[in-house]
C-alpha cells in the first residue's frame, strides 16, 4: 500500500533537538492494527518540527501540549539508508555535525565529502575555486595546506584559519563620476585589515595614466596599531568585472616578488587596470545600465605564509623505525620572510639554546622529489641573514612542496658533513636510532662498524661482525645488497647496521633484514588502519 508521508528525522544533543524533512511516497508496511511503523524516523499526517520534543531515547511518543492525545510510534522498521543519505544532503553544517550523535552509523555518514564541501561553498562561494594564480601547481591550495584536505576541517576552523578573502567596490555613475578616489569597505583576513582605493580618473601622482586609465591599489589599513617591525604579505587579484560576461573581466595578477607589505609599502597595485575611454563606452558592457551605470572593480586576497617543520636530534633519538620521525616543532612565517627572522623565531622558540645563529640549519630534500629517505640536502646558515627564504634559500620544488612547506634540521652541534646510524634487531626486528657520525672519522661502513663494536665491547653479540644497508625511500627501502666494507659514504647517507649470524651470507643476511623491513611496514598499517577507524568514530 502505498502512503505519502511526511517524514521527520529528528536528532537532539544536550541543549537542542535537530530535524531534517522531506516529503516522500514509498511503500510503507503497516502492523495488524494498520498502524505505520518505522525504525529511525516517524511517518505522521499534517506534523510540523515545532510539534517535535527533545528526543532522548530510541522510541518516541510525539503529541501536542495542553494534555491532547499523543501520537505513539512503535518503531520497528528501518529507514531506507538511501533516504537517509538523501536527506543529509539539505541539511546545514551545524545540523549535520548534530546528527552525529544519533549512532555509530550516522556518525560515518556524515564524513561524506560531498556534504561537507557543498556546505562550505554555499557559505563561502570564493571556496569554489582554491586555485592560487600565482602557485598554479598547488591545486585546492588552502584545502590541503591548511585543512589537511578536510572539508569538514574546513567547515569547523574557517573563521579561525582561513586565508582568503573576496571584496569589491560599485562605482556608481562611473562616466560622470568627479571623485578622485573610491574607497572600498574594509575587510579582514586574520589580524590583516585591507581595502580597496579605486581611482576613476587615474592616479594623479603617475602623470602617465591620470585622466588615461582606471588605476587600482590593495592598501593595508590600521598601520598605527602595528609594532614598529610589522610584516605582511599577501598575493592578490584586481579584476573589472564584465556587466554579462564574466570571459571578458579584466584581470590583473600580482606576483609572488611583489608581495610584501610593511611600514614604508602599504598598498601595491596597478596604475592602469583599463583605459577609460574603453571602460566608458556602453558598446562593450563594463559599465551596468542596470545599476545606475556602475563599473564594478573586485578583489580576491591571498596571505600567504611559509611552514616550517623543525627537526632536532632529540626527536631522531625518541623514533624508531624507517625514517627520522616527524617534526618535533612547526612555524609559520610571512612568505617574504629572511633568514634572520627564521633566526628570530628560533629564538623565541628554543630559549634554552645559547645563540641560535650559531646552529646548523639545514634543509630537507623531499622525498618523493629525490627518491631517497628525508635527509639535508644544503646548508642555510652559512647564508647572509637579510636574504628571503623563499626562491633563494628555499626553492619551490626542491626545498619546498608545492603547498609552501619547507623541512629545517636544527643542529646545534655543527657538523659540516655527516651520517646518520641505526641499528636493527634483527631477531625483535626494533629498528633504533643511535646518532650521527662525522664522515671525516667515519667514511666507510668499516669505520662504522669498528664504532659500534668499541661501544658495544662488553656485548659478545653485539661485537660480532657487521653489516649495513643504505636506506631509501619506499618502494625500495634500502641498497639491494650489504654495502662494501671500505666503499666511501656520502653526505647525509642513512645507514642500517645489523649484526651477522653464524654461517651467515650477504644473500641470507639481506633477505632476513628485509623481512624485518616488511614486518615494521605491516605494523605501521594496521596501526593506522586503526588510527582511520578511532577517527571516523570518535572525531
Amino acid at each position: 500500500m502505498t502512503h505519502t508521508r511526511r517524514i521527520v528525522l529528528a536528532c537532539s544533543t544536550e541543549n537542542e533537538s535537530v530535524s531534517a524533512k522531506k516529503d516522500v511516497d514509498e511503500d510503507v508496511p503497516q502492523d495488524d492494527d494498520g498502524e505505520v511503523c518505522i525504525r529511525g524516523a516517524t511517518c505522521m499526517d499534517n506534523v510540523t518540527t515545532t510539534d517535535l520534543p527533545a528526543l532522548r531515547g530510541s522510541y518516541h511518543a510525539f503529541g501536542k501540549e495542553h494534555n491532547e492525545d499523543a501520537i505513539s510510534t512503535a518503531c520497528r522498521i528501518q529507514l531506507p539508508w538511501d533516504m537517509v543519505k538523501i536527506m543529509m544532503e539539505f541539511l546545514d553544517g551545524v545540523t549535520l555535525l548534530a546528527c552525529t550523535a544519533v549512532n555509530s552509523t550516522w556518525l560515518i555518514a556524515t564524513h561524506d565529502v560531498r556534504y561537507w564541501r557543498a556546505i562550505c561553498i554555499a557559505q563561502w562561494p570564493f571556496l569554489h575555486n582554491q586555485i592560487v594564480p600565482q602557485l598554479p601547481g598547488a591545486i585546492d591550495y588552502d584545502l590541503i595546506r591548511i585543512y589537511g584536505g578536510s572539508w569538514k576541517s574546513c567547515f569547523l576552523q574557517h573563521r579561525q584559519k582561513r586565508r582568503t578573502a573576496e571584496s569589491s567596490v560599485r562605482i556608481r555613475q562611473f562616466a560622470s563620476c568627479s571623485a578622485d578616489r573610491v574607497v572600498s569597505d574594509t575587510f579582514s583576513i586574520g589580524d590583516h585589515r585591507f581595502c580597496l582605493w579605486v581611482f576613476p580618473r587615474g592616479n594623479p601622482n603617475e602623470p602617465n595614466y591620470h585622466h588615461r586609465a582606471l588605476s587600482v591599489y590593495l592598501v593595508l589599513t590600521d598601520l598605527d596599531k602595528r609594532p614598529l617591525d610589522w610584516l605582511t604579505c599577501a598575493v592578490f587579484t584586481l579584476t573589472v568585472v564584465h556587466s554579462s560576461d564574466p570571459t571578458k573581466n579584466i584581470v590583473w595578477h600580482s606576483s609572488l616578488s611583489d608581495n610584501k607589505f610593511n611600514a614604508t609599502l602599504s598598498n601595491w597595485g596597478v596604475h592602469s587596470l583599463g583605459e577609460i575611454s574603453l571602460l566608458q563606452d556602453p558598446a562593450l558592457g563594463y559599465i551596468n545600465a542596470a545599476d545606475d551605470g556602475s563599473l564594478h572593480v573586485a578583489t580576491r586576497v591571498h596571505v600567504l605564509t611559509l611552514t616550517i617543520r623543525l627537526f632536532l636530534e632529540d626527536g631522531f633519538m625518541t623514533h624508531q623505525g624507517l625514517g627520522l620521525g616527524p617534526p618535533l616543532h612547526s612555524i609559520e612565517l610571512p612568505f617574504c620572510a629572511t633568514l634572520g627572522d627564521l633566526y628570530s623565531e628560533l629564538t623565541r622558540l628554543f630559549p634554552s639554546l645559547s645563540d641560535v645563529s650559531q646552529c646548523r640549519l639545514w634543509s630537507f630534500s623531499p622525498t618523493m622529489l629525490t627518491g631517497q629517505a628525508r635527509r639535508p640536502r644544503k646548508c642555510l646558515s652559512t647564508l647572509n641573514v637579510r636574504t628571503p627564504l623563499f626562491n633563494q634559500l628555499l626553492h619551490d620544488g626542491t626545498d619546498m612542496d608545492a603547498y609552501s612547506r619547507a623541512d629545517l634540521f636544527v643542529d646545534p652541534a655543527c657538523l659540516d658533513s655527516f651520517v646518520f646510524v641505526k641499528i636493527l634487531d634483527r631477531v625483535s626486528g626494533d629498528l633504533r636510532y643511535v646518532g650521527r657520525l662525522s664522515l671525516a672519522t667515519h667514511a666507510t661502513p668499516a669505520a662504522i662498524a669498528a664504532h659500534l663494536s668499541l661501544l658495544h665491547q662488553d656485548d659478545t653479540a653485539c661485537s660480532a661482525a657487521w653489516r649495513c644497508v643504505k636506506e631509501e625511500c619506499a618502494p625500495q627501502l634500502c641498497s639491494n645488497s650489504p654495502l662494501d666494507p671500505f666503499e666511501g659514504l656520502q653526505p647525509s647517507d642513512m645507514l642500517i647496521f645489523a649484526r651477522e649470524m653464524p654461517n651467515d651470507s650477504a644473500a641470507t643476511w639481506i633477505q632476513s633484514v628485509r623481512r624485518c623491513f616488511q614486518v615494521y611496514l605491516d605494523r605501521q598499517c594496521v596501526l593506522l588502519a586503526a588510527t582511520s577507524h578511532l577517527t571516523v568514530n570518535f572525531i
